[in-house]
């Protein structure tokens, strides 16, 4: 997919807000489900690769390129492949032991764990979004 563009702020991590105009906010990162509407092949959307880079990882590596106070992944099914996919990446995993129960447990989960005053949700199934629109969303 070479018409995506490069992933901006790839590289750091979260950035404390330390400007007073930026609130302070923690990404949650959903990555408990069990991507059934990939069909039976066992496919997993977050593991597909863009431009060589599993999806979990790009959108990773979009939250901590913006100005994001922290990043937390919600785990769930294929845990161990979903955090071998982010690994060496500044962000904290919590697993949702209840991902059959569907999304609002994983929503719990990445809120209860959250220090941060302010929370959001991304979603990782967004290859073309950038840390810009997430710096963006948070401002």
């Amino acid at each position: 997919m070479s018409d995506i563009p490069p992933i901006d702020g790839a590289t750091g991590g979260p950035q404390a807000a330390g400007r007073s105009s930026i609130p302070r906010v923690a990404i949650i990162l959903l990555a408990a489900g069990q991507s059934a509407r990939m069909g039976p092949t066992g496919a997993h959307k977050l593991l597909a690769e863009f431009d060589g880079i599993p999806l979990v990882r790009r959108m990773a590596t979009v939250a901590l390129g913006s100005n994001a106070a922290a990043v937390i992944l919600v785990t769930g099914h294929r845990r161990r492949e979903i955090e071998t996919a982010v690994e060496g990446l500044n962000l904290e995993v919590v697993e949702n032991p209840h991902y059959l129960t569907g999304m609002a447990s994983s929503l719990v989960a990445g809120f209860h764990t959250s220090k941060i005053g302010r929370s959001m949700a991304l979603w990782l199934c967004l290859p073309i979004c950038q840390a810009c629109s997430v710096r963006t969303l948070i401002s």
